[in-house]
């Protein structure tokens, strides 16, 4: 470097290397290269302490240096003319803001220009910069002239890569005023409230600058915009959450305004406790739970709106139920739609119906009827209740004639096989005689359709003779109101349809929803240890499957349906993907069509345990693969037919959360052993696909009673219309069993030939949750669907009020 007489003493050219001419020539060259053409734009010193940007600083901002390599920044002294270089960054011992070292002693650098090294002389070192202060320092100056965007990409690089940068905090807080301030003047209060928000976590605490708006002005001010356009749009709730929260967090910087917002919320709450006075009175009990609904979202601690709430609680219980989907009809029967047998509960429950299982088969009840079978279980009498008419009775009795001479459906086929005599013993008895016996006559009869819609116009999806009925319906929501006449239970239940998971849950935290229809498993630790939610499972096991829902040749190949599921992991899909790592009872994997024992109390009589779920082994499953494609091959040349391609599955799902995580799981899985698969997603309440749209659909069955489920799955005009003869002819033959011996038999005979023959596909077995509310009594007993022994439920006369999760 040149001293005071312009004499070259401190630097010294990379040792073992000689450059051509005089060393000392070619180094002054190369440094007066850097001064005047590497280093045209100068960057503002920040030392070791952060400084406020200048205008001249401002000026000089030029590119941004995080979009350059990095680099570190020595200048030199007065002697050296203050030069400024450009160096490669220092080692890790150096990178400390301040550093000196005694001045006799050298450091190496490399020109970031050039790539050439020398050797510096501390004493000749005025400042070393090192790249993030440098960063930080052009920071500031983006700030100064307003560049927020590209403040924020510098801040968040330094707070990734350079997170002990001394005067980060406070350019991080000064960006997060001047965005707030830049947000509020474009009337984007959320925004604003956003980064006020973060600003005011940071420490120590920020100070705006003289003449500047001070924080908690632009809070309130933000705030209140915020109150207030959620009042004027009717969200009381949200304006209420809003408010307790900023109080909560902020009292001192909103002085009085918080006070202002309570008085306009309790005033708008008093007058909708007005209302609902008001339609008590005058007898209108579902308006009168309307408003003081509304009261309690815009403020529960209204004066005398606690006692009111009661009041109107007891003369009207109302429920709030969150499901996934809406029911498109009334089905009890139904092996697919949760919805249909769900909604059916309400406004067309069967005449029979499965309400528990039991060692040797379902459970069976009616609240209209109790039957009695004859001890050599060749006959059934029926009693009715007094309540029921007789001509109905008369009704019911020609149905079940008229179903058995006709056998449009294979359950109706096999009752008319058994049935031999129907009589009418007395006015409110009927006697049911068969040709042979039968191990559970019940059965057959509560999947019999109904008798009286034989020719009926069943134009209207609803009609039934239900305790409830449908008064309004929409996309997302249906209410049913009890009909004049009914019983206990809820006055009024109201579906609500939650997309996200997680907005069913936070709505039944803070009191909008008493009921959840189907807690994930991922959202079950939430929950558990919540003393104001209960949570229970149901009482069986769903078992999730694939049905074939196309004429693809490789689909009707065996040896194409086991490399699917040769190639499908389903132990991790569903102990990762959907249990999320728990273990759960009554989630496994599955061989068959029937779930499996679970306890020792589950006998699970249909399925064999001895019947190990295939593994995943991809390379057999690859193989398989290869092996179907020439089966196919080999067939459409044997009928001179052209050799068909491997087209992408179309896999189609219900539009439920569980569905979609189950089916990507399995795409993802199928696309590595050469099987392409594309996904579709039915419309909301859709359970299962039209023919030709897809080749599988993934679905979720009931097949809670395999005695006659068998029947209903593999018969004729069954869910599995490609299984074969032998394994429809089993399931006949269960159906007509005379004792349990006999259909456990051929049970586990269709179980191994269904394992072999693969006409579904078989994932795994799945035991659902739900969550209510404490509050609602009665709804806590094992149950198949939720509706079960709706007649028990007890509505709580303080629901909650006002609550946050």
């Amino acid at each position: 470097m040149y001293d005071g007489a312009g004499q070259v003493r401190a630097l010294a050219g990379l040792r073992g290397r000689t450059p051509r001419g005089s060393r000392v020539a070619q180094s002054l060259r190369v440094l007066a290269g850097l001064v005047s053409v590497g280093l045209a734009t100068s960057i503002p010193s920040v030392g070791g302490q952060v400084r406020p940007p200048t205008a001249s600083d401002a000026a000089t901002a030029g590119p941004r240096l995080i979009d350059l390599a990095p680099f570190d920044q020595i200048t030199l002294d007065k002697a050296n003319e203050s030069r400024v270089l450009r160096v490669e960054p220092l080692p890790a011992e150096l990178r400390r803001p301040g550093i000196r070292r005694p001045s006799t002693e050298k450091l190496r650098i490399r020109l970031v220009d050039t790539g050439r090294e020398y050797e510096v002389s501390w004493g000749h070192i005025a400042k070393v910069e090192l790249y993030e202060q440098l960063v930080l320092a052009q920071t500031w100056q983006f700030l100064e002239e307003g560049r927020l965007e590209d403040a924020f990409d510098q801040i968040a690089f330094l707070l990734r890569y350079y997170p002990r940068t001394n005067g980060l905090v406070e350019a991080r807080q000064r960006y997060l005023y001047l965005s707030a301030r830049a947000m509020a003047d474009a009337q984007q209060p959320e925004a604003a409230l956003g980064l006020l928000e973060e600003l005011l976590s940071l420490q120590p605490p920020f100070q705006p600058r003289a003449g500047e708006l001070p924080v908690g002005e632009l809070l309130t001010t933000t705030a209140d915009a915020l109150v207030r356009a959620a009042i004027d749009a009717g969200q009381y709730a949200a304006a209420r959450a809003l408010h307790d929260r900023l109080v909560r967090r902020y009292r001192t910087e909103l002085g009085p305004q918080a006070q202002v917002w309570q008085q306009t919320l309790v005033k708008l709450a008093t007058t909708q406790r007005d209302a609902a006075r008001q339609h008590l009175a005058a007898g209108r009990l579902p308006q009168a739970w309307e408003a003081v609904m509304r009261m309690r979202a815009v403020w529960p601690d209204v004066p005398e709106g606690a006692a009111l709430v009661e009041e109107i609680t007891r003369r009207y219980p109302r429920v709030v139920v969150a499901v996934e989907s809406l029911a498109r009809q009334a089905d009890a029967r139904s092996l697919l739609d949760r919805a249909a047998r769900r909604t059916s509960r309400l406004v067309a429950p069967p005449l029979w119906s499965l309400e528990g299982l039991g060692s040797e088969g379902g459970l069976y009840q009616s609240l209209q009827a109790r039957g009695e079978r004859e001890p050599a279980g060749q006959g059934l009498t029926l009693r009715f209740s007094a309540a029921v008419d007789p001509s109905r009775i008369v009704q019911y009795a020609l149905g079940l004639v008229q179903g058995a001479r006709r056998g449009d459906s294979a359950i109706e086929a096999c009752w008319g096989e058994l049935l031999g005599e129907v009589r009418l013993s007395g006015p409110q008895e009927l006697k049911l005689t068969l040709r042979q016996p039968h191990v559970l006559p019940e059965a057959l009869l509560a999947v019999m359709p109904p008798p009286e819609a034989r020719g009926a116009d069943r134009s209207h999806p609803w009609e039934g003779a239900g305790r409830y009925q449908p008064v309004e319906a929409s996309a997302d929501q249906v209410r049913y109101v009890v009909r004049e006449g009914g019983a206990s239970g809820p006055a009024e239940i109201i579906e609500q349809v939650f997309d996200d998971p997680q907005q069913a849950i936070q709505s039944l935290l803070r009191g909008e929803v008493d009921v959840i229809e189907r807690v994930l498993p991922a959202d079950l630790p939430v929950l558990a240890d919540r003393s104001d939610v209960t949570v229970l499972p149901y009482a069986a096991s769903s078992v999730h499957v694939l049905l074939v829902r196309s004429s693809d040749p490789y689909l009707r190949s065996a040896t194409f349906r086991r490399a699917l599921v040769y190639g499908t992991d389903r132990e991790r899909l569903l102990k990762e993907g959907l249990l999320r790592g728990q273990s759960l009872p009554g989630c496994q994997v599955i061989s068959g069509p029937f779930a499996a024992s679970t306890s020792r109390e589950d006998t699970a009589y249909a399925s064999d345990a001895q019947i190990e779920p295939r593994p995943y082994d991809p390379p057999l499953a690859l193989a398989l693969r290869l092996v179907a494609e020439q089966e196919v091959a080999a067939a459409a040349r044997h009928l001179s037919q052209p050799v068909p391609k491997l087209s992408p599955l179309r896999l189609a799902h219900p539009a439920n959360e569980l569905a979609r995580i189950a089916c990507r799981g399995l795409a993802q899985q199928w696309e590595q052993i050469g099987i392409p698969c594309t996904l579709m997603e039915l419309p909301p309440g859709q359970c299962d696909a039209e023919p030709g749209t897809c080749d599988l659909v993934y679905a979720e069955l009931a097949a809670w009673e395999p005695l006659v489920d068998a029947l209903r799955l593999f018969g004729p005009q069954g869910l599995v219309p490609q299984a074969s003869p032998a394994v429809a002819a089993l399931a006949r033959q269960a159906a007509r069993a005379r004792n349990w011996p006999q259909a456990r038999q051929h049970l586990l005979l269709l179980h191994r030939l269904v394992h072999e023959e693969l006409p579904l596909l078989p994932l795994w077995q799945w035991r659902d949750h739900w969550a209510c509310r404490r509050g609602i009594d009665g709804i806590q007993s094992p149950r198949l669907d939720l509706y079960q022994q709706l007649q028990q439920w007890r509505i709580d006369p303080f629901p909650l009020a006002g609550r946050s999760p």
